[in-house]
């Protein structure tokens, strides 16, 4: 639960920061937050198996 919350927050601080550079920078930051966990989680999980 608190890793969620501090990932949702360095998003939003992501965000912040990138909203001033431009949209483009602010959905490559999105796309790479949203393949970030499940790839993650994948190695994890893989991981935890052997």
């Amino acid at each position: 639960m608190m890793s969620i919350l501090i990932e949702q927050l360095i998003n939003i601080t992501d965000a912040i920061f990138l909203g001033h550079v431009g949209e483009i920078e602010l959905g490559v930051s999105a796309l790479a937050g949203i393949w970030n966990l499940p790839l993650f989680s994948t190695f994890i999980c893989t991981d935890l198996k052997k």
